[in-house]
């Protein structure tokens, strides 16, 4: 048997353990016995939040900051010197950039705000 064959032979082996590893997982995800957090822990996972989400508010929503930059130009030291931005009021957004600006890099800060107001966290700035 070549390598390339034992190789091959080992991954169909971890595929159909991980395999039947997952199935058992989301049988006990759905029905019974429940998992518990050393189900989740074991394979790596982070153990489930017993908190539950909050849900969003209708009236959030946000200012997306941003900037580009050339490559060897000068990033951005903080956000007040992102030079563009829009508005958005929905959960996902698409930002359409000009073909010359392939290549360089986007600096973002987000600016959540509640009906037009600036939010608690005001804006937020991350590289």
């Amino acid at each position: 048997m070549s390598q390339r064959t034992a190789a091959a032979a080992q991954c169909k082996e971890a595929f159909d353990a991980l395999t039947s590893f997952m199935r058992d997982f989301k049988r006990r995800y759905f029905l019974s016995p429940p998992l518990l957090n050393s189900d989740y822990i074991s394979p790596g996972l982070k153990p489930r939040d017993p908190a539950p989400t909050p849900a969003e508010s209708a009236d959030k929503s946000c200012r997306i900051w941003h900037s580009i930059v050339a490559p060897g130009g000068t990033p951005p030291a903080n956000p007040k010197e992102l030079r563009n931005s829009f508005f958005i009021k929905r959960k996902k957004g698409v930002i359409e950039f000009d073909i010359g600006d392939s290549g360089k890099t986007a600096y973002f800060a987000v600016q959540v705000e509640n009906e037009g107001k600036r939010g608690l966290g005001g804006r937020r700035f991350r590289r």
